[in-house]
């Protein structure tokens, strides 16, 4: 590793753990959207299918091709 990266990783760990400024808005703050409750245990079926369409279109082009 270099050392240069070592100084950052060490200076930005050192910048995460000093607490914030009182005058900063707190930061924890969460938007929530109307829609279906369940979007987000959605996402890796999601992904899944994306990547299998993805899969199947590269297939199809190679079989194209050849």
């Amino acid at each position: 590793m270099n050392t240069v990266d070592l100084q950052r990783r060490i200076a930005l760990t050192e910048l995460m753990a000093a607490p914030d400024p009182p005058e900063l808005k707190h930061r924890g703050h969460r938007q929530r959207f109307e829609g279906r409750p369940d979007r987000y245990e959605m996402l890796p079926t999601l992904a899944m299918l994306f990547a299998q369409t993805r899969l199947i279109e590269f297939q199809e082009r190679a079989e194209y091709r050849a």
